[in-house]
């Protein structure tokens, strides 16, 4: 088969890639900004007047540079929709999950994030399953 007969055997995005493919960039934009944020606390631009990196505790100084790094790299992959993008996305929430839930007492509470963390990882949860429910009925339809 040709390069050509498989773009015209190539079916068109649906309404749920479409949809995926914006939830990822609105979700890749996010990212983009908490990823800015914990740079600004590693680079000392914090609003905070005793945020200087080289002061916090050595839990927050993991936490910050882990999440520095994972958010913006994250960002990249949901821009593009990737399948590696969602998983580094997911393993950076779950990190802030972990941090501002189960680990409160050294690192602070932070209900809304939590709240909001949750909700989105359902929100994407759900497309993903439509998007694998669509791919399944479309293998079984051509079969």
């Amino acid at each position: 088969m040709s390069m050509l007969d498989m773009q015209i055997d190539r079916r068109s995005p649906s309404l749920t890639d479409r949809v995926f493919v914006i939830f990822c960039r609105l979700m890749a934009a996010l990212a983009l900004i908490a990823g800015l944020g914990y740079w600004m606390r590693v680079t000392g631009m914090s609003s905070e007047p005793a945020a200087r990196f080289d002061l916090y505790t050595p839990e927050w100084r993991a936490l910050t540079a882990a999440l520095s790094v994972l958010f913006p790299v994250a960002a990249l992959g949901l821009w593009l929709a990737t399948r590696w993008g969602l998983v580094v996305w997911v393993i950076a929430v779950f990190i802030e999950v972990v941090a501002y839930g189960l680990w409160s007492g050294v690192f602070g509470s932070r209900p809304a994030l939590l709240v909001g963390h949750v909700f989105i990882l359902t929100i994407m949860l759900l497309l993903v399953m439509r998007l694998g429910f669509e791919k399944r009925s479309e293998r079984l339809t051509r079969h």
